[in-house]
């Protein structure tokens, strides 16, 4: 089966454009993008959204995102790596912003 993130790189015209719609400043396509395989080998369905008891598995979720938004970032290297590498960690503080504000 091909991945999802795979899939959605290959629409185009208005198809490309629903997508691109879907991610903004609260979860930026980058880090749909660099993340692709984490995202897709997570369990998302495993959490009840009605439930309120699941909400310490929903936090312990993103924050392993943060963890790993954070690791690729460091992991960047060279000329272009730079840039990337402040892109992903902005993006990594931004969503513990949201996982603190959350968590009160």
């Amino acid at each position: 089966m091909m991945a999802v993130w795979i899939q959605a790189q290959q629409l185009q015209g208005d198809a490309l454009h629903q997508m691109q719609s879907l991610y903004g400043q609260h979860f930026p396509i980058e880090v749909r993008h660099y993340l692709s395989q984490w995202i897709e080998s997570q369990l998302w369905d495993a959490i009840d959204l009605e439930n309120p008891q699941e909400e310490f598995k929903a936090k312990r979720l993103l924050d392993s995102l943060i963890q790993e938004l954070q690791n690729k970032a460091e992991h960047q290297v060279g000329e272009d790596g730079f840039l990337l590498k402040i892109k992903l960690g902005h993006y990594a503080n931004q969503l513990k912003v949201i996982l603190c504000f959350i968590s009160v």
